[in-house]
């Protein structure tokens, strides 16, 4: 799958517009943990997204990131024929008037701030036959996808577009010196903080961890989606390993089976029972993920020298549902 992304970090503005701090570091990050993703079979890292990171100079009579540059590399991602999934990103200022919202770029201007939202979600409602997510941390960058004439809250985006931003149409979003702060959550997103047990991280996973951490903050990041199939952006290394994690199958035959275990699993009882030591090793794993769980019991250890049983969580019924699905 050829997946592609360009990422805009623009931390340097004309005259009367305050410069920004972290958002060139913000989209040099982001493509530097996309441009790679674990592969299981190699053990290792391997070439993910191929990206494009433009950011703003200081030299602002020769600005890098105008209105015409920003409009034609949006337009040559979406129109890849080449990249099956695109990704664009954009750090630096956000506007909105009565037009909508706009991507303020270096040579902003009273009436003419950027590239505007509508042309945007234009760009990507023409996209042909791939799937388009959109991250935007800048300020009042909710609105993007609303009809601005139809001063409605309805989104308006194809099928297999899915949109994320920092704050909702009216809020501002934080920048910090080391990066904006949904940024920065959005990286350890990236990098497993939401990744699910197979180490697969969506784009609903990054929504849902940056949301979560930003209870406290005065922004609220928003979700736009209109997907017709699941996409993983990046893999990491599981947190069990997939020979392991197939095995709940043979643990339990049925998703509503119990597994008994007795003291001879536990290795400080010397039974010295290599196999049941091995496999409750595995279970314990599986326990401290939220696959499995004992009955009756507050830990695996008591379960098993009790003699108790153990048995799937809801989330570990999914996950057996996706094993025997795909062997």
């Amino acid at each position: 799958m050829v997946k592609k992304a360009l990422t805009i970090g623009i931390n340097h503005y004309s005259e009367g517009i305050a410069n920004m701090n972290g958002c060139i570091k913000d989209a040099e990050e982001i493509a530097k943990i996309l441009s790679t993703s674990y592969c299981e079979k190699k053990k290792g890292l391997e070439e993910n997204f191929s990206c494009k990171v433009l950011t703003s100079n200081a030299e602002l009579e020769k600005p890098t990131i105008t209105r015409k540059v920003l409009k034609e590399e949006i337009k040559l991602l979406f129109e890849d024929e080449s990249a099956e999934v695109v990704l664009f990103y954009f750090s630096g200022h956000g506007f909105e008037n009565s037009l909508g919202g706009f991507l303020v770029t270096q040579d902003s201007a009273s009436y003419d701030e950027g590239v505007s939202f509508n042309d945007l979600i234009m760009y990507a409602n023409n996209a042909k036959d791939k799937e388009v997510f959109i991250i935007l941390d800048c300020c009042r960058s909710g609105s993007l996808g609303h009809v601005a004439i139809a001063k409605n809250q309805f989104a308006n985006i194809r099928e297999g577009t899915s949109i994320m931003t920092a704050s909702n149409a009216r809020q501002e979003s934080w920048d910090t010196e080391s990066g904006g702060v949904f940024t920065q959550l959005i990286c350890n997103a990236l990098k497993g903080g939401s990744a699910d047990v197979f180490g697969n991280v969506t784009f609903y996973h990054l929504y849902r961890h940056a949301e979560s951490m930003l209870g406290a903050w005065e922004q609220r990041p928003t979700l736009k989606t209109n997907i017709k199939k699941s996409v993983v952006l990046r893999h990491i290394e599981p947190r069990i390993p997939l020979s392991e994690i197939s095995k709940i199958i043979d643990y339990f035959p049925n998703p509503d089976n119990k597994f008994q275990l007795d003291p001879a699993f536990e290795p400080t009882e010397n039974y010295e029972d290599g196999i049941k030591e091995s496999q409750f090793l595995e279970l314990q794993n599986m326990a401290n993920n939220g696959i499995v769980s004992p009955l009756d019991e507050v830990h695996m250890y008591y379960a098993a020298i009790r003699s108790k049983k153990c048995e799937l969580t809801p989330l570990g019924k999914k996950y057996w549902e996706i094993i025997k699905r795909e062997i």
